[in-house]
């Protein structure tokens, strides 16, 4: 088991009870860590971890197990359940592969995602410069018109990290550079 499956298997309200630390309907409780009569340390459910507004420790249940226990992880992680294991060289060499393959993926993605921003941001700008500078009631005035509410709302999904239909964002700015005449820019 890893210690993700394990952080998100050991519930942290069980762990404090445990340990014989009551937790009030409010989450919150007494901190072991300091001397206190009333109740600063705050148990979050939803993160499974914790916060001392009077000392300031704060964690999730490795680091509450090593602050009670005075231990290290390794030790934290045992007594929470966990099994360790040493990885064999194949073993280490896959789980190498396997991260940087997941690095490289992330950096892919944020890199398409940059470039589709990139583009969807000079659309817009294009739209809002053409709706300043165009013949009013003009085709191409009217066009661009009618495209600048889609298009932003297009960059609100894209830079709040929603997702989008990427063909169609791109799709859509390919078929206003050609009504503009505009050839595709390179990133």
């Amino acid at each position: 088991m890893t210690s993700e499956e394990l952080k998100s298997a050991v519930k942290i309200t069980d762990l404090f009870k445990e340990y014989g630390i009551q937790i009030n309907n409010k989450s919150f409780c007494c901190c072991p860590f300091h001397n206190e009569k009333t109740a600063s340390m705050k148990v979050y459910t939803n993160t499974n971890t914790f916060h001392c507004f009077g000392c300031g420790k704060s964690g999730d249940v490795f680091t509450f197990v090593q602050n009670m226990d005075n231990c290290d992880f390794k030790t934290a992680f045992i007594k929470l359940g966990g099994t360790y294991k040493a990885m064999s060289n194949n073993e280490r060499i896959v789980a190498n592969t396997k991260r940087e393959r997941e690095r490289k993926q992330r950096e892919m993605k944020e890199a398409a995602a940059a470039e589709l921003k990139a583009e969807v941001g000079y659309i817009m700008d294009l739209l809002h410069e053409c709706g300043r500078s165009l013949e009013p009631f003009s085709d191409e005035w009217t066009y661009a018109l009618n495209k600048i509410p889609l298009i932003e709302e297009y960059w609100e999904a894209i830079t709040s990290g929603k997702e989008v239909d990427t063909i169609n964002v791109y799709r859509m700015c390919r078929n206003i550079r050609r009504h503009f005449n505009i050839g595709t820019r390179i990133v």
